[in-house]
């Protein structure tokens, strides 16, 4: 018998089809699969390119290409013209790495080998501009000493490095260049070397090659390798180099107008005419009169954006000044009918919308709440007055009460003021910089410098004896200890015994959740803050003095121009070494005011040292340096609070915030530190600028520990993290933690010698360690000054003394 098919069912027509699920995706793993780890949040003002031309008809989508393709094609003819006739010369600096080299040697060749009756070397101030003979180009050649003032400032304003190494290969000063240059930004970079003769011919591939995989690993973007003898062949070897090397743009300087002086005069203002001197050295005889101010008149190629007079200029080394007029002047290289002559040559001055040197506000301090006391204050008033030195009672009394105002950092002690009243309390300062350490004192006539004067003073290391010397390595090794304390046990500290714990953290608070407990940006905000500026919407606001520069009717970039500078002091001028350029370069609106900037920024791996929170640092940001005292806070762009940090911990990024003239992004930061045995600046941080906020909160956090002292399930008996039961109940509110995970309360206390009964969420164990979480808000401190990398001494930022 057959065996038989099954019988299969088939649908009819009146078969339920259900709706299917309406949903962008299957499931929720999948929406995380295809969003690739990305989290969507409120960024929906940032559109896409498609989505911009979604809604846009035919026609203004070709225009919208149109503009896209000339904005590409303006910029690469822009970096075509450097060097050529119609545009600036190119910027090459000479930089030797290490010995064995003779930076002068190359030098003078390429000068000699392009100076001729048709076109003759034209020196200026510490450089000369010559044309390349055989290829139709000019540039502009200076030499870089192998320091760190030099090194900086040629990496400001270059187009291409010559870097010359030997076989002999880098010494320390190389290196050190090299590790600036990382850190600052490498421009385009031809590697020379030089000497190769002096190696035998058997050894001279080996070297080469080593050479210039060494070259390849030093340096960013494969640079260009070539060596260079006696031979006339290598020296149009190298020139032809120079010639077809493509510059690239250095994005932090193309935003504003800058560049290098070739020459400048000087006159102070009861003169009427300069003086006539050398090519490149005019006004240097009227600098005998120091001391007076005057006029300096600066002449050179405007690179990067256009000029306007209403802008103000900022000399490297020597401050910001306002401008008296810009003009355009026909090029040195007219004389030689190698570039066009202007025939229309702009004359602009300032209008009423000029910058002022205003950096800061004055603090009104009669504009606050004010409370009318009750006779209770009256009576339990314990309020110590501080006056000068050597005041009695009655001229105390006429001493305004705000007249030294308080300043909300009280890590240092103020030594220029005494108490009016010596037998009322000693009052309680807190410290810091370091919680884990607490005195109370009164302010003696002895201490007489702040914490920054006692580190890092030069003059008083080389006269240290024996014992300081010692006391100096003890303060070292102690700060290392500190710093690796802080990154095993982060936050702890002990509640001291002698002073109550309310009295001790009574400016710290307890947050239920340290990312979403509200915390409000302008609670009890220091004086300082009154002196700052603050934007709402500083991206907004750098577009917007960037699109200033755009205007056909200012200055042009790429033109020879001379800028007037107003109010220049003689004696800057006069102490400026003959061996390094100028510079130029012009602020974006806004930049002159103050406001809390933060940098990221990142520990250098060659230092170290620890660097603690408040240290005096020298900051060079973009093309200006300051002398401030940064503190440090973690970089969580997803939170309001940042938790300050006490040491810059290495192999991290962590924001740094000082108060400080704005700088718009992006800018490159550099942070030095003053070597107290050697008396150098070593580099200890690089990075970049983040943003100007002073709503940022950074939020100091301190954990007092506890022990358990009896267990019983989910309850607990601790001690040791407070002393007395007032402050138990004090801080009772506050939430505690374990550091095996268990969340708890405090329900009481027992006895009066600071145990209490907790309860936790789960049984806890005998081992683990109670915790309380404490969180106070930190400031950084106005200490900020207008650092020069000369010699000559700091200047105060203090700007608006002069109103």
């Amino acid at each position: 018998m057959s065996s038989m098919p099954p019988p299969v069912h088939r649908p009819g027509k009146f078969k339920q089809v259900n709706k299917p699920f309406k949903s962008k995706h299957s499931t929720k793993g999948e929406a995380k699969r295809k969003a690739g780890g990305k989290i969507s949040g409120e960024r929906r003002n940032l559109k896409s390119t498609a989505n911009l031309n979604q809604n846009l008809s035919r026609e203004q989508r070709r225009n919208r290409a149109k503009q896209i393709r000339d904005k590409k094609r303006q910029d690469i003819l822009h970096l075509r013209r450097i060097g050529s006739n119609g545009g600036p010369p190119k910027l090459v600096a000479i930089l030797p790495l290490g010995p064995g080299t003779n930076q002068e040697k190359i030098y003078n060749d390429i000068v000699a080998q392009n100076n001729t009756e048709e076109s003759p070397v034209i020196h200026n101030f510490n450089s000369c501009t010559l044309r390349l003979t055989d290829f139709s180009q000019n540039i502009t050649l200076f030499q870089v000493q192998r320091t760190q003032r030099s090194v900086l400032d040629a990496a400001k304003i270059a187009d291409l490095f010559l870097m010359i190494i030997s076989p002999e290969g880098v010494d320390q000063d190389g290196e050190d260049a090299l590790a600036l240059l990382r850190a600052q930004g490498f421009p385009t970079t031809i590697v020379v070397i030089q000497n190769l003769e002096s190696v035998p011919a058997k050894k001279r591939n080996d070297i080469k090659r080593n050479l210039v995989k060494w070259s390849q690993d030093q340096i960013p973007r494969d640079p260009r390798v070539v060596t260079f003898d006696e031979g006339e062949q290598d020296i149009k070897q190298l020139c032809r180099w120079i010639n077809e090397q493509q510059v690239r743009e250095v994005h932090w300087r193309e935003k504003r107008p800058y560049m290098l002086i070739d020459r400048y005069e000087f006159t102070p203002d009861q003169v009427q005419q300069p003086s006539v001197t050398a090519p490149g050295m005019e006004g240097l005889e009227s600098l005998a009169n120091k001391d007076k101010m005057g006029t300096l008149v600066v002449y050179g190629y405007l690179r990067g954006r256009n000029a306007t007079p209403n802008q103000l200029f900022h000399l490297t080394n020597f401050g910001t000044y306002q401008v008296k007029e810009i003009k355009e002047c026909n090029a040195p290289l007219t004389k030689l009918h190698q570039v066009e002559v202007l025939e229309d040559q702009k004359h602009l001055t300032p209008d009423e919308r000029q910058e002022t040197l205003i950096g800061s506000l004055v603090p009104d301090t009669l504009n606050n709440e004010q409370t009318w006391p009750t006779k209770e204050d009256f009576e339990n008033d314990t309020y110590v007055k501080k006056v000068p030195k050597g005041f009695d009672s009655y001229q105390a009394a006429w001493v305004p009460d705000d007249y030294y105002p308080n300043s909300d950092d009280e890590d240092e002690d103020d030594e220029s003021y005494v108490d009016s009243d010596m037998n009322m309390e000693q009052e309680i300062h807190s410290d810091d910089e370091d919680d884990n350490q607490h005195d109370d004192y009164m302010i003696s006539q002895s201490e007489t410098q702040t914490s920054v004067d006692k580190f890092f003073r030069i003059e008083e290391d080389e006269k240290m004896t024996e014992e300081e010397r010692q006391a100096e390595y003890e303060r070292v090794k102690r700060m290392r200890e500190e710093e690796t304390d802080d990154a095993k046990f982060p936050d702890e500290v002990d509640t001291p015994i002698d002073t109550p714990a309310r009295i001790r953290f009574a400016k710290y608070r307890g947050l239920k959740n340290f990312k979403n407990s509200p915390w409000d940006s302008k609670e009890n905000l220091p004086l300082d803050y009154a002196r700052i500026f603050q934007f709402e919407n500083i991206n907004a606001s750098a577009k917007a003095s960037a699109k200033e520069l755009q205007n056909d009717d200012l200055i042009n970039q790429d033109r020879y121009v001379a800028i007037s500078l107003i109010n220049v002091p003689g004696e800057k001028i006069a102490a400026q070494s003959l061996q390094l350029p100028l510079q130029l370069f012009g602020l974006l609106r806004h930049e002159q005011k103050s406001s809390v900037v933060h940098f990221l920024v990142k520990k250098s791996l060659h230092y170290e040292e620890p660097i603690k929170s408040r240290d005096e640092l020298i900051a060079q940001v973009g093309f200006r340096t300051f002398k401030c005292n940064p503190i440090f806070s973690e970089h969580n762009p997803r939170n309001d609070k940042h938790r300050f940090e006490r040491f810059l911990q290495p192999s991290r990024f962590l924001c740094a915030s000082v108060f400080m003239p704005i700088t718009f992004k992006p800018a490159p930061i550099l942070l030095f530190k003053r070597n107290a045995n050697s008396g150098k600046l070593d580099l200890v941080a690089h990075g970049s600028t983040m943003n100007a906020d002073p709503d940022r909160i950074m939020v100091k956090k301190i954990i007092l520990t506890g022990h358990p002292y009896k267990v019983h399930k989910k309850q607990a008996v601790v001690r040791f993290m407070f002393h007395n039961p007032d402050d138990i109940k004090w801080f009772q509110p506050v939430e505690l933690h374990t550091k095996f995970g268990r969340h708890g309360v405090i329900t009481q206390s027992v006895g009066t010698h600071g145990y209490m009964k907790c309860m936790f969420d789960d049984g806890i164990k005998g081992q683990d360690t109670i915790c309380m979480a404490l969180y106070k808000r930190v400031y950084p401190k106005w200490t900020t000054e207008v650092y020069s990398m000369l010699a000559s001494p700091a200047q105060t930022n203090d700007i608006e003394m002069q109103q």
